[in-house]
């Protein structure tokens, strides 16, 4: 339907006969008034709202809404992401978006979900905490379920938070007992460095409200010292995706974030100087004799020696500088910046539907889902009984 229906048209200048015809009527000056006035309205009613809660937003938080923006758009009707995504993201997911301030997540987790038509059948949309409270069977003993991922779904749960009810709390309780019989086990000393680490997180997570929580610790902290490895830095050591394993950052990241949540923080120290050494411009690789030789930080982290800065790395090393606050690096090395490498999240590296690339170059949910948590400056465990 023509917007100019019921007003007479403006004639074009070279038809114009007579002084007359060259002048509008306040009739004919009424119909671009009404427009403006009306475009104006929709303008304030849809677009301001979005630019207002954006307002005052640093660039890092305003990359974190846009990524937020991407996963919610993400989710199937059961609450999940796609196929790459399994629970693990959507914790992660979870998580950040509990912790983070609402005009940078733009909604409430807790009751987000798919858009109805994503759903057949009549089905009705369900959140990503259901999602994630279907993964555990009734009896909180799954077997077929790997422990880190239970260990990050206990996170979700305090995050979110269930444990402000009765049943959400003995729920959690029920899954840390779990986690923390995985942990006294002899089982215990042959898991990969990640598993034990997201161990340590979830009893972190959960605290006092465990009995015999802090022996628990203590025993991971005993196996996590044996896993420890060489970096190449003359007395300095990481951590492996594994026991013997050659150190990388991502291992050692999520390793430092564990021990620095139960308060163990001797650690920290060798690990900011390897990572001083792993990030741009890598004037500081990780060999004996490197010294920084005054070059300043400038970007991301790089998961070892060689392979260059990439998006998991960054994220990771990010969430464990926030938890440990404060480090000295031995005179002549490099010591990581913050700063830069929040920086370094933002476009180009961040797409422009706020998703990010894995190590294959392919846009996927399960490498975005990390990222959000680094952006809005938080760690793991971000969040306590």
């Amino acid at each position: 339907m023509s917007l100019t229906k019921g007003f007479p048209r403006r004639t074009p200048l070279a038809r114009m006969t007579s002084p007359a015809q060259t002048a509008w009527s306040p009739r004919r000056r009424s119909l671009p008034l009404a427009v403006a006035m009306a475009a104006s309205l929709l303008l304030g009613t849809f677009i301001a709202p979005a630019w207002a809660a954006q307002r005052g937003l640093s660039p890092t938080d305003r990359a974190a809404r846009l990524t937020f923006a991407y996963l919610r758009g993400q989710l199937r009707c059961d609450g999940s992401f796609p196929a790459d995504g399994d629970a693990a993201s959507v914790a992660q997911f979870v998580i950040a978006a509990s912790v983070a301030p609402r005009n940078v997540v733009g909604y409430d987790v807790s009751k987000v979900t798919a858009k109805p038509k994503a759903c057949t059948g009549g089905t009705r949309p369900q959140t990503p905490m259901y999602y994630l409270q279907q993964q555990v069977p009734a009896d909180e003993s799954p077997a077929d379920l790997d422990v880190s991922t239970l260990a990050e779904i206990l996170q979700a749960e305090v995050a979110a938070p269930l444990h402000r009810t009765q049943s959400g709390e003995k729920h959690i309780l029920a899954i840390a007992k779990f986690i923390q019989g995985q942990v006294n086990s002899n089982a215990v000393t042959s898991q990969y460095t990640f598993t034990l680490a997201l161990e340590m997180q979830a009893l972190d997570a959960v605290g006092k409200d465990l009995k015999n929580e802090v022996q628990s610790v203590k025993r991971l902290e005993s196996v996590l010292r044996a896993y420890q490895v060489p970096t190449g830095i003359p007395n300095v050591n990481g951590w492996g995706y594994a026991k013997d394993a050659s150190a990388d950052t991502n291992s050692t990241a999520v390793v430092i974030m564990a021990l620095d949540g139960a308060g163990i923080h001797k650690y920290d120290n060798m690990a900011a100087t390897y990572f001083g050494c792993e990030q741009a411009p890598f004037t500081c690789p990780s060999r004996p004799g490197a010294t920084c030789a005054g070059a300043k930080p400038n970007g991301g982290f790089q998961y070892s020696d060689g392979s260059g800065a990439d998006v998991d790395s960054t994220a990771n090393v990010l969430q464990a500088l926030y938890g440990m606050k404060h480090w000295t690096v031995p005179s002549g090395m490099c010591s990581p910046a913050i700063q830069p490498a929040k920086n370094w999240l933002l476009p180009p590296r961040q797409q422009l539907d706020g998703s990010y690339l894995n190590y294959a170059n392919a846009e996927d949910t399960f490498t975005t889902a990390q990222i959000p948590i680094a952006l809005i400056g938080r760690t793991y465990p971000a969040a306590r009984m």
